[in-house]
């Protein structure tokens, strides 16, 4: 189980885990976080009305924002 998060044409964000897809427009996107530490890191992309938080770590891998 991995996250696939690809960059298309500049514009858009795709992010892909199991079943689920993401897509983010570029001009949408209000803030992009990498915070953590050794042990577990989380990714949280942020638009106006949307946001996905990514944890990786020791803990496993898990979505913990909604769509």
């Amino acid at each position: 189980m991995e996250w696939i998060i690809r960059i298309n044409d500049q514009e858009t964000i795709t992010a892909r885990f199991r079943n689920y897809v993401y897509n983010f427009n570029m001009t949408d996107i209000v803030m992009i976080k990498n915070m953590g530490n050794e042990g577990v890191r989380y990714l949280t992309i942020k638009t106006s009305d949307k946001f996905l938080k990514i944890r990786v770590g020791h803990t496993g891998q898990n979505i913990i924002g909604k769509i």
